[in-house]
C-alpha cells in the first residue's frame, strides 16, 4: 500500500515547486474564488481551498483519468450551468483544449453510479468537441482556468435535480496531449469538503496505482485536502427561488460557540431551518438566533423565511 501512496503522491499531485512558481498569485485570490459564483443563481458551491489540484484529462487518443465529487441540493432545482475551476502550469490550456466531458450520476454506495463510457445510466451528459457554444473557458490569471458548461444549451433545457439527493459531478477537459505531463495537463482545484470523499478513476491504469474503479483521491495521495473539489452549480429551484446560496448582501450569518446569528438585509427573520450536509433537517428556530451548541463540527445549510415570506439560504461551518 505504501507504494501505491507514493505513486499517487508523486505523480497525481502538482509538485510544490510548480504550484508556488506558477500559481502563487491565485492560491486564495478572491478574484478567482468569486468567478465560481453567480450573483443571480448559485444553487451550490464548493470554493477553492488551496493551490493544489488533481489530474482530470481526456488525452488526444480518448484515454482518460477523471475525477468526481458529490453534491446535494436542499431544494429541487432546474440546473442550467456548472462552473469547474482548475489550473494548468503551462498556461496554454485555451489552445490545447479540444472539448469537454461532463457527467452527472446518482450515488451508488458512496460513489458515482457509473464510469464515463460504460453502460450504466447517467442523469446528464455533455461530451462535445471544440468549437462548441455549450462551454467557455475563463483564464482569470496565469495558470488558472474556469470552465462554464451550459447544460441548458447542451441538452435543450435545464437538468432537473431532486432535493436531498446525492449526485456526483464528473468533469474532464479534452486536451491535445498524449501523456499526463505535469506542465500541460489540467488539474481540478481542491475545494471545500461537504460530504463524501472525492473520487478518481484511471481505467487504463496510466499511473500504476490500480485505481481502475472509483477510488478516494485522499487514499491515493495520502492527503485529506483532496476530499473536496472546487465547483459551483447555477439554476433555479422549482419553487421559483433563484438562489439556494444568496449573496452576503442579502443574508449573512455569524456564530459563537453556542449561537448562530442571522442577518437578513432590510428584512425581519421569521424562522430558520438548519440542514446537515446530507440534507437532513437538524434544527428549527424562530427569530434571528438559533442555538447550535448541540451540532457537531461540519458544514450545514440554513433556510431562512422572512416576515415578508421571502426564502433566503446560505451555508455555514460549525467550528
Amino acid at each position: 500500500m505504501k507504494k501505491i501512496y507514493f505513486l499517487a503522491a508523486s505523480l497525481f499531485v502538482l509538485s510544490t515547486v510548480n504550484a508556488q512558481e506558477k500559481l502563487s498569485a491565485v492560491s486564495l485570490d478572491t478574484t478567482n474564488v468569486d468567478i465560481l459564483k453567480s450573483t443571480k443563481a448559485v444553487l451550490y458551491e464548493q470554493e477553492i481551498s488551496g493551490t493544489s489540484g488533481i489530474v482530470s484529462d481526456v488525452l488526444s487518443n480518448g484515454n482518460f483519468v477523471t475525477v468526481a465529487d458529490d453534491f446535494t441540493l436542499t431544494e429541487s432545482a432546474d440546473v442550467s450551468k456548472i462552473n469547474i475551476s482548475g489550473f494548468q502550469n503551462q498556461n496554454s490550456l485555451s489552445t490545447l483544449c479540444t472539448g469537454i466531458m461532463l457527467y452527472i450520476y446518482t450515488d451508488n454506495g458512496g460513489q458515482p453510479s457509473g464510469i464515463p463510457g460504460d453502460s450504466n445510466a447517467y442523469v446528464a451528459k455533455v461530451d462535445v468537441s471544440a468549437p462548441s457554444s455549450v462551454y467557455t473557458i475563463n483564464n482569470p490569471s496565469a495558470g488558472s482556468f474556469v470552465f462554464t458548461v451550459d447544460l441548458a444549451a447542451a441538452n435543450g433545457s435545464p437538468v432537473a435535480l431532486q432535493a436531498n439527493t446525492k449526485y456526483w459531478l464528473v468533469f474532464s477537459p479534452k486536451v491535445n496531449i498524449t501523456a499526463y505531463t505535469a506542465a500541460t495537463r489540467w488539474n481540478w482545484y481542491t475545494g471545500t469538503v461537504t460530504d463524501t470523499e472525492a473520487k478518481l478513476v484511471d481505467p487504463q491504469n496510466a499511473f500504476g496505482a490500480g485505481a481502475t474503479d472509483w477510488t478516494d483521491i485522499s487514499l491515493l495521495t495520502g492527503d485529506s485536502s483532496f476530499d473536496g473539489l472546487a465547483f459551483s452549480i447555477e439554476g433555479e429551484t422549482t419553487m421559483g427561488v433563484g438562489e439556494v446560496y444568496n449573496s452576503v448582501k442579502d443574508l449573512t450569518v455569524a456564530q459563537n460557540a453556542d449561537q448562530l446569528f442571522i442577518l437578513a438585509k432590510a428584512q425581519k427573520v421569521q424562522s430558520s431551518d438548519v440542514f446537515s450536509s446530507d440534507g437532513k433537517k437538524v434544527l428549527t428556530a424562530k427569530g434571528d438566533k438559533i442555538n447550535i451548541s448541540a451540532l457537531s463540527k461540519g458544514v450545514y445549510f440554513i433556510n431562512v423565511t422572512t416576515a415578508e415570506g421571502k426564502l433566503l439560504s446560505t451555508k455555514f461551518i460549525k467550528k
